[in-house]
């Protein structure tokens, strides 16, 4: 048993239990990792779903992420529909659990603001998460900001900038913590991230499908580029 953060930390990223993500247009565009899903709406107006895997930046250390999961912020209302779906205005506003098919994406999700008044600075405690949602679905949402500059680098969030879940996301379907390779593993998101060329993956111990599972997971993000050396753990 685990009696501390520190000794959870250290087990977390022993070298057996890290793993690398090295295809970034994989991990910049989650569309195209074999076993996604893109289900598009019957109706035209509205938002489709997807099943796969998504990314989420959350404030929450890693250890507290592994225990839990992702709980919704919100008890959902009927009022609540068109805004968990993205068609009101392209915005949930915390409805839901918000999660994204793009790494640099997530990383902004996983900033914060200072709590010092009148600071605009950003306060280091995000972190950066691999969700295995191939079993669960959620709304598929444009960007609201068609002319932002991630837009332009990652064209896919024209199409999905958001994936929304309606429901929680149990804590062994959490792959694991990401960071990119050769950076900090933890309060990895103190900047936004902007097209790193790998990422780490340390696998969640709750992992479902237990280290050969996310060892198949990354095998999917790394099809089409050659075999390398480890993450290297700072």
């Amino acid at each position: 048993m685990l009696h501390s953060t520190d000794d959870f930390n250290t087990h977390i990223l022993k070298t057996e239990n890290v793993l690398v993500l090295k295809n970034a247009t994989m991990f910049e565009n989650t569309t195209m990792v074999r076993g996604s899903c893109e289900i598009p709406s019957v109706n035209p107006e509205e938002n489709g779903c997807f099943s796969g895997y998504v990314f989420r930046g959350d404030y929450r250390s890693p250890e507290t992420v592994f225990r839990e999961g992702f709980e919704k912020q919100v008890v959902l209302t009927q009022e609540d529909i068109g805004t968990v779906t993205g068609d009101m205005d392209g915005l949930t506003h915390n409805r839901g659990i918000s999660s994204t098919v793009c790494a640099t994406v997530a990383s902004r999700y996983g900033l914060g603001r200072t709590n010092v008044p009148g600071s605009s600075g950003r306060h280091r405690r995000g972190n950066v998460y691999l969700i295995d949602a191939v079993t669960l679905r959620g709304f598929a949402i444009p960007t609201p900001r068609p002319n932002h500059r991630l837009v332009e680098a990652f064209p896919i969030l024209q199409r999905i900038y958001e994936v929304n879940f309606t429901h929680n996301i149990p804590s062994d379907h959490v792959v694991g913590l990401v960071w990119p390779y050769e950076e900090r593993p933890f309060d990895n998101a103190l900047l936004p991230w902007f097209r790193p060329d790998k990422l780490c993956l340390a696998v969640n111990p709750q992992y479902r499908h237990g280290i050969d599972g996310a060892k198949e997971v990354v095998a999917r993000f790394n099809e089409g580029v050659a075999d390398e050396s480890g993450c290297s753990i700072q």
